[in-house]
């Protein structure tokens, strides 16, 4: 039988489940964490990966990244292919959908460059 039918039994259970999974993570070390374009961390850059980054790469690396409605992601192709996370593109997806033409559900493929809507 399963918890389902006593769900007044099924609290400690997940209780003790959550303290387990919690007792065996460990504790997540970031490698440099966030930083900005104009500060990049250099050193530990070359320390660890033998990269140090010039102002040509540092150009790349900021013109790739774009900001989306809700968020943002990284130009993938000179085409404005986008790389992002699901809830974002869902975002854009219903923001260009109208009663007659839903993107978020029916889905949409272009065939011709240009042939496009810009994401709000």
């Amino acid at each position: 039988m399963s918890f389902a039918h006593f769900p007044h039994r099924s609290g400690p259970v997940v209780a003790l489940a959550a303290a387990f999974a919690l007792a065996l993570t460990g504790v997540a070390h970031a490698d440099e964490g966030v930083w900005t374009f104009d500060s990049p961390p250099s050193k530990a850059l070359q320390e660890k990966y033998g990269f140090t980054p010039d102002a040509a790469w540092l150009d790349a690396l900021r013109l790739s990244a774009v900001r989306l409605s809700g968020g943002s992601g990284s130009l993938v192709s000179g085409n404005g292919l986008v790389l992002t996370n699901h809830h974002i593109a869902m975002g854009c997806l219903q923001a260009l959908s109208t009663e007659a033409n839903d993107r978020a559900c029916d889905g949409r493929r272009t065939a011709v460059s240009g042939n496009g809507n810009a994401s709000p």
